[in-house]
């Protein structure tokens, strides 16, 4: 009985204190882990939106748009992807636009990033369009 009482305390302090998905933000924030909190918010960002754009926050503090403007349109990307899990559309559009105009002033506007993030704007459109037509309709008597 002991024995198993033991092994149990051993297990809920490991499973307390060791939490892997925090590790990252654990880490003091420097210029160079703003990848990692990117690849980091990209891992969960359908399960935790919100804590994906929290990580997405810091990481554009520490992105140079003029050095880097690829982690720049990434991170602006990103961060319109948690905005359509947490269904903010007009958010959603605002920062797909954004990561659009870094793609277009660095040239980095003939990538498949690029058309990507075009076509997820086409679609965060349509489906805007597409609730406020409903709206309408709905209300008609």
């Amino acid at each position: 009985m002991k024995k198993t009482l033991f092994v149990y305390s051993i297990i809920i302090l490991i499973l307390t204190f060791y939490k892997p998905s925090e590790r990252i933000s654990a880490k003091p924030l420097t210029p160079e882990n703003y990848r990692e909190l990117l690849d980091k918010a990209q891992e969960i960002i359908e399960d935790q939106p919100g804590k994906a754009i929290e990580m997405l926050q810091d990481a554009l503090q520490l992105i140079d748009k003029d050095e880097d403007p690829v982690a720049a349109s990434r991170a602006y990307f990103l961060f319109g992807e948690a905005c359509f899990y947490l269904d903010d559309l007009p958010e959603a559009i605002k920062n797909y636009l954004v990561a659009v105009d870094i793609d277009i002033l660095s040239g980095n506007d003939q990538t498949p990033e690029h058309i990507n993030i075009l076509g997820n704007l086409g679609y965060m459109y349509d489906a805007l369009i597409r609730n406020l037509l409903l709206l309408v309709f709905m209300k008609r008597p």
